[in-house]
């Protein structure tokens, strides 16, 4: 089996770290929960990562893919050779075409 290295973006860390940070007001419980999952997440896509499904949006090349957490946020995340790159952690009850414009820059 094909072990993948898992590359950790810039821009994904500093939305996750955001987004824990405005969900630990509310419950650590709940962001632990979050951040368990996203390991876990992390080592499921070290082995298979093509089992994210791709994103099909007009506009928008089918080379991304999204992992999705809890029925509520995304990792937008793109496979290069052996490395996946996790680009983008977003909360997924916004409008698409929100952050599908962050994958047009």
């Amino acid at each position: 089996m094909n072990k993948y290295n898992v590359i950790f973006t810039s821009t994904f860390n500093q939305m996750f770290h955001n987004k824990l940070n405005n969900y630990k007001y509310y419950s650590d419980t709940y962001c632990n929960k979050i951040e368990n999952k996203v390991y876990e997440t992390v080592h499921l896509l070290k082995n298979f990562p093509y089992s994210a499904p791709l994103i099909k949006y007009r506009g928008v090349q089918p080379i991304y893919r999204k992992a999705t957490i809890k029925n509520r946020f995304l990792i937008i995340l793109k496979i290069v050779n052996n490395n996946v790159y996790l680009l983008y952690f977003i909360d997924g009850r916004q409008n698409p075409k929100k952050y599908f414009n962050l994958l047009k820059k």
